[in-house]
């Protein structure tokens, strides 16, 4: 295992997050969909794959679906399990993450 390439996307969400946090807080008070613009090609620079694109979704402050396959949305999970902002606002409301090859993270939350 090379562990030089594990957890990769880490720094990069950790850098984001307090953009992602403050569009989550917006989703919620305004019950509207939010958009982060990202650059892909520092997805791009820092891995080597032919999408990143995931869907991360959470109920009740837990991931409740399937991202084994997706290092980018295990890593963006990672960042939010260890931050407790995140985490207070994760349990705020049913999150859904979609994250597209444009660079766009679209976040959508059920009250």
């Amino acid at each position: 295992m090379n562990f030089k390439t594990k957890e990769k996307y880490v720094e990069y969400w950790k850098n984001k997050l307090d953009l992602i946090k403050c569009k989550m807080e917006c989703a919620i008070s305004t019950q509207t969909t939010q958009i982060v613009k990202l650059n892909i090609s520092d997805f791009q620079e820092l891995g080597d794959r032919n999408s990143y694109s995931f869907s991360l979704k959470y109920s009740d402050g837990k991931v409740c679906n399937n991202i084994g396959g997706s290092a980018v949305a295990r890593d963006l999970a990672k960042v939010f399990e260890n931050s407790t902002a995140a985490k207070m606002l994760l349990k705020e409301g049913n999150f859904s993450f979609r994250f597209r090859n444009s660079g766009d993270l679209i976040i959508k939350t059920e009250l």
